[in-house]
């Protein structure tokens, strides 16, 4: 081999300063695209679980305009509504993920951190109203739910022979506290 073919390149500086903002560029796009991957891959979770709840539950099970028949037929489905509140759950932990995510996103790609942190912020406080609103369904659940060991003691106080039964109207004041909860976290206007 001649003495030419082991000979050192050396770069200038500006070369250097370039190849090193080059790697820095690259590392953070591939930071950028796993986090959008990962954002994509929760709302799709997000989704599927909205999907199941709003149609399952809100749309099958609850008659707004009958608290009396919204009371059987969820103790008739008990199974159906606890995968619905299951759902709810899913879909509060992966939409918070997606908010944080999409945060970090354009904190990521340049965009002013006060706005990015803003998002973040509305995201979880609108997951905190829906969280809320898990709870709601929950309670309502506990209270038609003839399966639970404590079911006796919530017929003996709940649904005495006051008519209408307290139980009845307490489940149907959470079932309605869950559907303005989420036209409020949602920032819908118009009722459904």
């Amino acid at each position: 081999m001649a003495a030419t073919d082991q000979q050192f390149v050396q770069m200038t500086d500006e070369e250097a300063i370039y190849q090193e903002s080059v790697a820095l560029m690259e590392k953070r796009g591939r930071r950028l695209r796993r986090a959008a991957l990962t954002a994509g891959v929760f709302l799709a979770i997000s989704i599927l679980c909205m999907i199941y709840s709003t149609i399952a539950v809100r749309w099958v099970l609850i008659e707004w305009q009958q608290p009396e028949k919204t009371v059987y037929q969820l103790a008739d489905n008990m199974g159906m509504f606890k995968v619905g509140i299951l759902a709810d759950g899913l879909d509060v932990v992966a939409d918070t993920f997606v908010g944080v995510l999409l945060g970090l996103i354009l904190i990521g790609a340049g965009v002013n951190p006060a706005t990015s942190s803003l998002i973040i912020v509305f995201k979880v406080l609108e997951q905190a109203i829906m969280c809320i609103n898990v709870v709601f369904l929950f309670i309502a659940g506990v209270l038609v739910d003839e399966n639970l060991a404590i079911y006796k003691t919530i017929r003996n106080y709940f649904y005495s022979d006051n008519l209408p039964p307290i139980g009845t109207q307490i489940t149907y004041i959470m079932l309605l506290l869950n559907k303005y909860g989420t036209i409020v976290a949602e920032g819908k206007h118009a009722v459904p």
